[in-house]
């Protein structure tokens, strides 16, 4: 059969045809050239990343295995990590055996063995110890230890009481009562004895002397004139 001239050479434009779809396909199929459609929702899009999972490309952990991120731990399931348990503090996160490691203790929490004062540390994984003066200075109720009252072996007078430093060092403990404060010898531990009895008298010359308020010593409290004398037994010049 002739061809008119100006008809298409009709195997040629099937080529043409085949050519132009093959090229097309092959576009389609590269992963370069692969454009999302304007205004489409990508994977990551309308809240796709769950609660307590980490955001991230499926594979990225190994399925089945833990982690510890800062208090929370973590399993790897579908290729993400989730959240399982939220541990008390970093410290007691244990990815090894899966779990949080129960509490030692509570934030602020404190107690006393003898003389040491235990404070629940930051991690709550254990005590921090200071050791007070005595156990009678370790305070629980407020975490702290108090301030020593006296030192050992301290020795003051209070009035005429000679008082020493009790053994928690938290006050003073009376030992003895002397027979006024005067007598009273912190210095030396020990109360002086008195020199007189009150109301008593003695005569030095024509000085009429009576024993001190103290008991320490004599006190004139007369001087006889002329013809006088002093009578100590009177209590006065004769």
């Amino acid at each position: 059969m002739q061809r008119t001239q100006g008809e298409p050479n009709l195997p040629q434009f099937l080529l043409t045809i085949i050519g132009v779809l093959a090229q097309g396909c092959t576009q389609i199929a590269g992963v370069q050239d692969w454009h999302p459609i304007e205004g489409a929702l990508s994977p990551t899009d309308g809240g796709s990343t769950l609660e307590g999972v980490d955001a991230g490309a499926p594979g990225a952990c190994e399925e089945g295995t833990w982690r510890c991120q800062d208090t929370a731990l973590q399993n790897c399931l579908t290729g993400q990590w989730q959240t399982l348990k939220t541990c008390a503090s970093p410290q007691l996160c244990n990815a090894i055996d899966s779990m949080c490691i129960p509490p030692t203790c509570s934030p602020g929490q404190a107690q006393c063995r003898s003389n040491t004062l235990l404070r629940c540390n930051a991690s709550q994984s254990g005590w921090d110890e200071t050791t007070c003066a005595s156990a009678g200075l370790c305070n629980s109720q407020q975490a702290r230890c108090d301030p020593a009252v006296c030192s050992e072996g301290q020795v003051r007078c209070s009035g005429a009481e000679l008082q020493w430093c009790n053994a928690t060092l938290t006050g003073w403990a009376t030992g003895a009562t002397c027979d006024t404060a005067e007598l009273c010898d912190a210095q030396a531990g020990i109360c002086r004895p008195p020199t007189c009895a009150p109301g008593e008298y003695q005569c030095q010359g024509k000085s009429l002397m009576s024993c001190n308020d103290g008991r320490t010593g004599w006190t004139q409290k007369q001087h006889c004139n002329g013809s006088q004398t002093c009578d100590a037994v009177k209590g006065s010049c004769v």
